[in-house]
């Protein structure tokens, strides 16, 4: 290789208010940051995952020599909260142990570009290799997004897109690799495609990676991270039986992925069939909504996280919640729960709902939960529980109404699809849910007066509806039929079953 080289531990990448920083920088400064840095959601998301592996190490929260009992966890983590800051000497000692691994593009000699495959560049491609974008995809197509997009981007945005695509995305393929011959097509969806995480955010940077450290299971090791073991190229890494809390950014790639540079810039990329680490690297991960079997819960279309709150809820089978072992943590009926106290952390829900064929900014949703911790208590949860159902019923006669309106003023048939019905009530759901979210909080913390909820919700559905269906309103035909419709929402009131077909709306 020749060119510049870049190394995310000094170069600057992770972007933030004031420019991009280096991880370095990241973690020195950490007490001056953001507590949730950056806006791109999905980055975010594969950004926790890199720097609190190395908050373990560098706060010795993983003691191989002396297992910690979680009250003794709790203590220490509460300290570290209290100082405020990652030691900086700390910091540098452990970065500098493994900086050779963490070069992006043009490595010195004897070492190999991080998360990559050297082995791609050695061999001879039956096409170019495919163009750099910003944008990713997650087709088939070795593009990976838009053609026209650019003609070469710099390494700190392909760092970011090849830490997202190592989380998000099955990519498509270009051609065989050197070990296996022909590709072989479609691999296994990556580790957080159509999944939701929570994630505890303090007032800065130091104190969210803090808070993100929890006690590990009793039958369960900190492994090592992908970046402390021996870095060999080729096909598959040697990372077998390595698998522990610390391997949370190496999940599950079907394929294997190369940069190519010019001039220190990235102009394009080589993607071929094949392991580019092991099968056996993904874990539990401690953030992600599971069931009771370990399986990830799916975050439902056109829904925020405050509704999915169901899941952590109500119990499912054998008596049990939906899990996320950071909340249990949180909620962690010892000392522990006095480090998560609401003045000092809220909480951050991430959900990717995406398919193969949509971009990830299309895909992920960000909702900040002010007091996650406080729908578990009993009154609370018991509260929360019902304003769901009564706002889903509301929802449903809103969204009925819509359709009906579009329907007699001939914009639907009943024959229309059902992706064409979605399109017409979108509106109407993104106005409801947008002001329902805030009721729903204020329910949780006992604000909001139980005999006018009903009133709020038809009122939130009247707005959602005149959203929907306002430009129905200028021909004779439509208008009456929007008038109609809106009566139904007007007369809806609180049920006692839960009922909101039209013969049972009361009066």
């Amino acid at each position: 290789m020749t060119g510049k080289g870049f190394n995310l531990i000094t170069d600057p990448w992770i972007p933030v208010d004031g420019g991009p920083i280096s991880i370095e920088e990241a973690l020195v400064n950490a007490h001056q940051i953001d507590g949730w840095p950056c806006s791109d959601p999905a980055f975010s998301e594969a950004l926790m995952r890199l720097l609190v592996p190395m908050t373990y190490r560098i706060t010795g929260m993983d003691d191989h020599d002396h297992e910690l009992y979680r009250c003794e966890f709790a203590d220490r983590q509460r300290r570290l909260l209290d100082e405020g800051r990652l030691d900086p000497e700390c910091v540098r000692s452990y970065l500098d142990q493994h900086r050779d691994r963490f070069w992006l593009v043009n490595p010195p000699a004897g070492h190999e570009p991080i998360a990559q495959d050297s082995a791609l560049s050695r061999i001879e491609c039956p096409d170019k290799p495919a163009k750099a974008v910003f944008a990713w995809a997650s087709t088939s197509s070795p593009s990976l997004g838009p053609h026209a997009a650019t003609d070469m981007i710099e390494p700190g945005i392909a760092a970011q897109a090849l830490l997202t695509l190592r989380l998000f995305y099955g990519c498509g393929t270009v051609t065989g690799h050197p070990a296996t011959g022909k590709p072989r097509g479609n691999g296994k969806n990556p580790p957080l495609r159509n999944t939701t995480s929570l994630h505890p955010v303090g007032k800065n940077l130091a104190a969210t990676l803090i808070a993100h450290m929890i006690p590990k299971p009793h039958d369960t090791v900190f492994g090592e991270a992908f970046w402390e073991t021996e870095s060999v190229p080729g096909q598959i890494a040697p990372y077998a039986r390595r698998a522990g809390m610390l391997e949370q950014i190496a999940g599950r790639q079907d394929k294997t992925f190369y940069w190519h540079t010019t001039n220190g810039c990235i102009t394009g990329f080589t993607l071929a069939a094949g392991r580019g680490t092991a099968p056996d690297l993904a874990i539990e991960d401690p953030y992600t909504l599971v069931r009771d079997d370990q399986s990830p819960i799916r975050p439902r279309e056109g829904r925020e996280f405050w509704r999915e709150a169901q899941s952590l809820l109500l119990k499912s089978g054998d008596d049990q919640y939906a899990r996320v072992p950071i909340l249990d943590w949180a909620r962690d009926g010892d000392s522990s729960a006095e480090n998560y106290p609401p003045s000092e952390f809220g909480w951050v829900a991430f959900s990717h709902r995406g398919e193969r064929s949509k971009p990830v900014e299309r895909a992920s949703v960000c909702a900040h939960a002010p007091d996650l911790l406080g729908i578990f208590q009993p009154d609370a949860s018991r509260r929360c529980t019902t304003f769901l159902a009564l706002a889903a019923d509301a929802e449903r006669l809103m969204c009925d109404e819509v359709k009906s309106a579009f329907r007699k003023a001939g914009v639907i048939t009943r024959k229309s699809k059902a992706e064409e019905i979605a399109e017409v009530r979108k509106p109407a759901r993104s106005a409801y849910w947008h002001r329902a979210e805030a009721d729903f909080w204020q329910v949780a913390r006992d604000v909001v007066d139980d005999e006018h909820l009903g009133e709020r919700l038809r009122e939130h559905a009247l707005i959602g509806f005149d959203d929907a269906t306002a430009h129905l309103m200028h021909e004779r035909r439509s208008h009456l039929a929007v008038v109609e419709s809106r009566r139904w929402i007007e007369r809806w009131r609180r049920q006692s079953n839960g009922s909101t077909d039209r013969g049972d709306v009361t009066v």
